[in-house]
């Protein structure tokens, strides 16, 4: 079975827990998706880093937006 960018099944494992877990930081915090995914990604495959965070952080961002918008005020910006 061959999978992308010649990755084995324990390094595809762990990218996605990675993920998980910098998903989960950055729902809590508003920040920290690519700050912890990123230098660590950049170890194992350099070519997965700006691929994974543009396609993973862009639905994150609008979803964290969705839920945060129901509690600010524009008016008072």
């Amino acid at each position: 079975m061959t999978y992308p960018f010649d990755l084995s099944l324990v390094e595809l494992i762990f990218i996605s827990i990675l993920l998980f877990v910098s998903a989960a930081i950055q729902g809590i915090l508003g920040f920290g998706f690519a700050v912890i995914s990123s230098p660590i990604l950049v170890q194992i495959e350099p070519l997965l880093v700006p691929q994974i965070l543009s396609l993973l952080a862009l639905p994150m961002a609008f979803r964290i937006y969705q839920r945060e918008k129901k509690g600010s005020r524009l008016e008072t910006v």
